[in-house]
């Protein structure tokens, strides 16, 4: 297969050319940035584009399949705006570049955050028919509104035959992923405390090596329907309190007042220098957006890891 994979210089999208060049496939990696390290292979071409400016379609010519990974994750202050635009514009360019070329198939990396954090969501287990609510914190409200305009553009293409996965991820860590700064955790990893807000502040983790494993599954997988969504999350659950233990801190409760006046003073004093403090992003800290992702296990995808797994083997 002919394959491209936006974001291909970054965390996932890197993983996904190694995995998918490793199985014979022709990749096209394209990326805004520079490419570090790379691959030497006959089997692999670098296209360094910024999807939303440059005239990169004609570059790229037909393929058989899109992995759509890139997307400004981290909201750097005053420049929100440029997130947004970015980030929607980058979709809907390749929502195009998809329909017009009649690729097969394309699957696109969207998020948790895409639910919103929000007090309804304790004790729950967010499915994929839940609505998406989130509208303040960039990272997430830009990714459902990317959602929101391929299923317009679906409709307005509703004689194409494009294959379409949406995976909707838990947070994303592993081997590689551990490397990562500038968030919460990675900031607190040499600290003796873990700050929790409420008994229910929870995380579920999905391994980066079952984030490609899934697009894998889903590419290589026949009679799917046209359009589908599946969460990618483990069954279990860790709370900030079980993550303290599992790390031997010590878990320090603190008001959700002061939660929010320190991400506030972090963002607006420090422009989210110390860690990422967006607006909107303190909800996230203090209330779960965990998901059921056992719609694709009904059709045979399995996790390699749990959510306690995948967080052992960062916490190393």
């Amino acid at each position: 297969m002919k394959i491209l994979i936006t974001g291909a210089a970054g965390y996932i999208g890197g993983l996904a050319v190694e995995r998918f060049l490793s199985a014979g496939n022709q990749i096209l990696a394209l990326d805004k940035k520079e490419f570090q390290n790379k691959i030497q292979s006959p089997s692999i071409q670098y296209f360094q584009f910024d999807l939303t400016k440059d005239a990169w379609e004609e570059k790229i010519g037909k393929v058989d399949v899109v992995i759509h990974c890139a997307f400004d994750i981290k909201s750097h202050y005053g420049k929100i705006q440029d997130q947004h635009f970015n980030n929607l514009e980058c979709c809907k360019r390749i929502w195009q570049y998809c329909f017009k070329n009649n690729v097969a198939k394309l699957v696109y990396l969207s998020s948790a955050a895409a639910y919103g954090a929000k007090p309804e969501n304790i004790g729950k287990l967010l499915k994929e028919t839940d609505s998406l609510t989130e509208n303040i914190y960039p990272y997430g409200s830009d990714k459902r509104e990317a959602e929101e305009i391929f299923v317009k553009t679906l409709k307005e293409n509703q004689t194409a035959n494009l294959k379409t996965y949406f995976l909707r991820l838990a947070t994303v860590n592993g081997e590689k992923g551990k490397k990562r700064s500038r968030n919460l955790f990675s900031f607190l990893k040499g600290t003796p405390i873990l700050p929790y807000a409420d008994k229910n502040s929870a995380r579920q983790y999905i391994n980066e090596k079952d984030v490609v494993a899934a697009i894998d599954f889903l590419i290589n997988r026949q009679d799917q329907p046209i359009f589908e969504i599946y969460n990618l999350a483990p069954s279990d659950i860790l709370t900030l309190k079980d993550m303290a233990k599992l790390q031997k801190k010590m878990a320090l409760r603190i008001p959700k007042w002061l939660v929010r006046l320190a991400f506030y003073l972090n963002w607006h004093i420090l422009r989210g220098k110390i860690f990422a403090t967006a607006p909107g992003s303190a909800n996230s800290f203090i209330y779960p957006s965990n998901m059921d992702g056992s719609k694709i296990t009904k059709i045979g995808f399995k996790y390699s890891k749990n959510s306690l797994e995948t967080f052992q083997e960062v916490a190393k």
